[in-house]
């Protein structure tokens, strides 16, 4: 992924990961305990950037956060190869 910092690089794996094993976007909170972030403050710092760069799309009114369904193709490619 072009642009991502290493660490929205982990962000955004951990999406994938949690998508293809559940079919479930992760809430704010899996995401910061999955990645020992203690505030989900971080998450939506993190989360904002990486929807401005296209990459996740968010819904403020859920709090989880959403593929493209061109990423959810991705999470299962991501899934074989680990």
């Amino acid at each position: 992924m072009c642009g991502l910092t290493e660490r929205q690089r982990e962000v955004y794996e951990t999406i994938l990961s949690h998508v293809a094993a559940t079919g479930e976007a992760p809430t704010y909170r899996s995401l910061a305990t999955q990645l020992g972030i203690r505030n989900v403050n971080g998450i939506a710092c993190h989360l904002q950037e990486m929807a401005i760069k296209g990459v996740v799309e968010k819904d403020a009114m859920t709090m989880p956060v959403g593929l493209r369904e061109r990423l959810a193709k991705a999470a299962k490619q991501f899934l074989k190869g680990k």
